[in-house]
């Protein structure tokens, strides 16, 4: 009975950890992590004199002692781990929280508490800053964001139009002009894209390329009167 009782809690163990690993973390490192933290914890556990003896393990209390010196800590370091990457996504979570509800200087704290903790996720956390920050009129940082992002991922999601709203606000026209290429070059259809071309091109006077960016619009969204209108002004 203490046999299968020391077997018992180890597979409970291991069972725990893999559904922690489940419902926690997304990444291949995470669903590793969490059975090995168990698998490490069991040992542990099992190592104390109780249970071992009763186990078809040859080896004496010394060595037992000391696989539990070994496996107690191993197990620590890898819940430590996992825990970390998982506080960084609850952060990010509730960043993007923040942000549905219009709190967006709360959003970019909690994205960037996500991306100082080293998530998984850590460019969708620059993005999410970079976009709450933008949102809260705060152009500078939010290009700061999307700045690093860019080093890292360069055609990720959004992050072109995004980078090139940023340039705009600060005034930055042939800039925000070439980031709206570089969103337009990754989605062609995407219509926001092609505004911001527009308007980034009169403004720095090169109104062949403005008019060059209007027609498309028109062509993918003909009803639209905006489009027309921006053409007109050019």
């Amino acid at each position: 009975s203490t046999q299968l009782a020391g077997l018992s809690a180890a597979l409970a163990t291991l069972l725990l950890a893999g559904q922690w690993s489940a419902a926690a973390q997304e990444t291949t490192v995470g669903w590793l992590l969490w059975p090995l933290a168990g698998l490490a914890g069991s040992l542990s556990l099992l190592a104390s004199r109780g249970p071992i003896l009763a186990l078809p393990i040859g080896f004496g209390e010394p060595a037992r002692r000391r696989l539990s010196l070994i496996t107690l800590p191993a197990a620590i370091a890898l819940l430590a781990f996992p825990a970390r990457w998982q506080a960084a996504d609850i952060s990010l979570n509730a960043a993007v929280a923040a942000a549905r509800r219009g709190a967006y200087g709360e959003a970019a704290r909690l994205a960037q508490s996500a991306d100082c903790l080293g998530a998984p996720h850590r460019l969708e956390a620059r993005y999410v800053a970079g976009s709450a920050l933008l949102a809260a009129g705060r152009p500078i940082e939010s290009l700061e964001r999307f700045t690093a992002l860019e080093a890292e991922a360069p055609a990720f999601a959004l992050l072109q139009f995004l980078k090139g709203r940023a340039l705009f606000r600060l005034g930055r026209w042939e800039l925000a002009e070439a980031a709206f290429e570089r969103q337009h070059a990754l989605d062609p259809t995407f219509v926001l894209a092609l505004e911001g071309l527009a308007a980034a091109a009169k403004e720095a006077g090169n109104y062949s390329r403005a008019r060059q960016a209007a027609l498309p619009a028109i062509a993918l969204e003909p009803k639209d009167p905006l489009h027309w209108l921006a053409l007109s002004d050019i």
